[in-house]
């Protein structure tokens, strides 16, 4: 088995909340490793279908821009935490699923947010990744709109 060698946060095309990037360097942090940033994303097949452009690729490459500046600032936000952690942005193209497990293959953990629109507790993506990867997964809540970004309790049950 190999050494679990980085903590993976992956990070969606709205971004990633405070608390699931607190969550992430507190766990790169205890164990000494790095983070690698991973944004998952599609260009849609039909767009090379569209008459007028001459040139498909500038999709992909407006896609590519898009996952860069998402990774960025996540970067720069984890660089306010904590200058100390090691950071690397990867943006793949793919099904966002089986994507991140592969990418999370040799993780120590698998950092994921949750919606805060989300009826249930995980997200598809978090609920989708914990079987699919070998590393252990840690899903986070991201704070509800008009809240302040922070650590949500998980939902209790009725009483």
């Amino acid at each position: 088995m190999l050494q679990a060698a980085r903590v993976v946060v992956g990070v969606d095309p709205q971004g990633v909340s405070g608390a699931v990037l607190d969550l992430a360097v507190e766990q790169a942090t205890a164990r000494d490793l790095p983070i690698d940033l991973v944004h998952v994303f599609q260009v849609h097949p039909t767009i090379s279908l569209v008459p007028v452009l001459p040139d498909e690729d500038w999709a992909v490459d407006a896609v590519r821009r898009q996952a860069d500046e998402v990774l960025a600032d996540a970067e720069r936000r984890i660089a306010v935490a904590s200058q100390s952690v090691p950071v690397r942005r990867r943006a793949v193209e793919g099904a966002t699923v089986a994507r991140l497990a592969a990418c999370a293959e040799d993780a120590a953990v698998l950092v994921l947010g949750t919606h805060a629109g989300s009826r249930s507790w995980l997200g598809p993506c978090s609920a989708g990744c914990s079987p699919r990867s070998s590393a252990p997964s840690s899903a986070c809540p991201s704070a509800r709109r008009g809240s302040p970004d922070r650590w949500c309790s998980p939902p209790r049950a009725p009483a």
